[in-house]
């Protein structure tokens, strides 16, 4: 398997890791859009699936995520940081991490939607899921 993360977390590629505990690596993101934005993965390989992967692997990744997140924002001056859970891209469970300065007012598409969801739309889905 060529696992880029696998590869990273087993020392034998090269990577800018700022955080690291025996569960998961945080690592400078090579393909950025926002500066400092960090990649956060489970040291042993699991689906990007997240409705896939076991619950251990998202609370200890998630533990390591929350502590990134504090490290970033204190040594680079951001207000808040956002996340993502990955599924695409590397099939490894990764959650990116998108600092933010309180007046930053540049959008994410995935969290500024530009309009509201029709109440017909939302009660079909509703009705399927629910069933």
């Amino acid at each position: 398997m060529d696992c880029i993360f696998c590869s990273i977390a087993e020392k034998k590629s090269p990577a800018f890791v700022l955080y690291e505990d025996e569960n998961a690596l945080a690592v400078l993101d090579i393909y950025p859009i926002k500066r400092g934005q960090t990649v956060v993965f489970p040291k042993v390989h699991s689906d990007s699936n997240f409705s896939h992967a076991p619950y251990t692997v998202i609370e200890n990744t998630l533990t390591t995520a929350h502590k990134t997140a504090a490290l970033l924002e204190k040594k680079l001056g951001y207000d808040r940081t956002f996340i993502v859970i990955q599924g695409l891209g590397v099939n490894h469970f990764h959650i990116k991490l998108y600092p933010k300065h309180a007046d930053d007012h540049e959008s994410l598409k995935i969290y500024l939607p530009e309009s509201r969801e029709k109440e017909a739309v939302l009660k079909e889905l509703y009705t399927i899921i629910k069933g």
